[in-house]
């Protein structure tokens, strides 16, 4: 789910949301699943109607352009790093890749789905951390030192944007559009869990098609949006696991 944008999530919180409704015993029967899925929607009413503000503001628009310039930076930056998983044993570029994809797991991985002011932060510390003794030559060897530089330079400029006009609360709706997003995604991730850990149960056949149903739709946005929905590990998990975000 992380690979959809808002409006795709939307939709996807949409499809969800329906897709559950139409097993009216198991969505009426546990309280829990029926909390879930208003939840679900009353924050996908939210993010909509953020998005809409967004879209109807000047400003905003230019600080969201801003940010996507960054997010893009960082993932140039995290392919081109993943071009020397494969790298021979023990050679400086296996060194260097192992390293620096352990320091980006641990501490940047979700840098481009937190809220703006967060991302801002971590991007001045994961420059920092690159730019340091410990990591800069391990840079060098990947050759990452140019896309670190646009890194650095699109933060740069997100900050001055931002700045520029921090009086007004006219960037409030694309904050609370990231936060919005953030949360959606992860109501919808807990829902899937939910769902999948009750249908392991013999007991709770309800569940059991209810995880089916959500399994199917999620397949059927794969197949439509051609977006990928889960990540190899979390499908070798189960099949029919989370991320349904």
């Amino acid at each position: 789910m992380k690979n959809l944008n808002s409006n795709e999530l939307i939709d996807f919180a949409r499809e969800i949301t329906t897709a559950s409704l139409s097993d009216f015993k198991a969505t009426t029967d546990d309280p829990i699943v029926k909390k879930y899925l208003e939840t679900i929607s009353s924050i996908t009413d939210e993010l909509e109607q953020a998005l809409a503000n967004i879209h109807s503001n000047e400003i905003t628009l230019k600080t969201l352009e801003a940010d996507r310039v960054r997010d893009r930076a960082l993932s140039v930056f995290r392919r081109l790093m993943q071009t020397y998983e494969m790298s021979e044993e023990n050679s400086p570029e296996a060194i260097a890749y192992e390293a620096l994809n352990e320091l980006w797991m641990d501490k940047y991985d979700p840098l481009p789905f937190m809220s703006l002011n967060v991302e801002t932060q971590g991007i001045d510390e994961l420059v920092f951390d690159l730019s340091s003794s410990k990591y800069s030559d391990y840079v060098k060897t990947l050759k990452l030192e140019d896309v670190l530089l646009s890194i650095k330079n699109a933060n740069e400029s997100f900050k001055q944007m931002v700045g520029e006009h921090h009086q007004t609360d006219k960037l409030k709706p694309n904050y609370d559009a990231r936060e919005l997003k953030k949360e959606l995604f992860e109501t919808i991730e807990q829902y899937g869990a939910y769902v999948n850990n009750l249908s392991e149960l013999p007991d709770h056949k309800d569940m059991q098609r209810l995880s089916k149903i959500l399994a199917d739709t999620q397949q059927r946005i794969e197949k439509q949006t051609q977006i990928p929905l889960t990540n190899s590990s979390e499908t070798n998990k189960t099949q029919n696991s989370k991320d349904i975000a």
